[in-house]
């Protein structure tokens, strides 16, 4: 009976891994495609304010940071809450498929919620690179 069930749940675990790469890519795509667009937005709404800020002094890069550091509370506040949703959800699939309940691992979900906090954080400072294109003369000229 153990290699029964243990035949019939490698097909299923492999289902639901290749299912979850494959959600985890999709939704990675999506959120680096909305953080790009909120970041060139930023960028565009205050390319006036950067440009002079460029002018006394600061740099891209510190720049860049600032507008990435703007999006750090949001982005702690909805991964947590996605990572609440996913124990939730985890739960339920576990119950409708199988009827048991599994413990959730905390150090596992504290990592996975660090990781997506820093995903985040590393998209918007790539997307918040069209500061670099910010001219202080030609600003002045405008």
């Amino acid at each position: 009976m153990k290699d029964f069930l243990k035949s019939q749940m490698e097909s299923i675990a492999a289902v639901t891994k290749t299912f979850s790469f494959c959600a985890v890519i999709f939704i990675a795509v999506v959120v680096a495609v909305i953080l790009g667009i909120i970041a060139a937005s930023a960028v565009k709404r205050q390319r006036r304010e950067l440009g002079i800020m460029k002018s006394m002094g600061y740099t891209s890069r510190d720049l860049m940071i600032q507008l990435t550091l703007r999006i750090l509370p949001v982005t702690i506040i909805s991964s947590c809450i996605a990572a609440v949703l996913s124990v939730w959800v985890q739960r339920a699939f576990w119950m409708a498929a199988f009827g048991v309940q599994i413990p959730e691992s905390l150090p596992l979900i504290i990592g996975t919620t660090a990781a997506l906090v820093l995903f985040c954080l590393i998209v918007t400072y790539i997307s918040a690179g069209s500061i670099r294109k910010i001219s202080v003369t030609e600003l002045m000229t405008e």
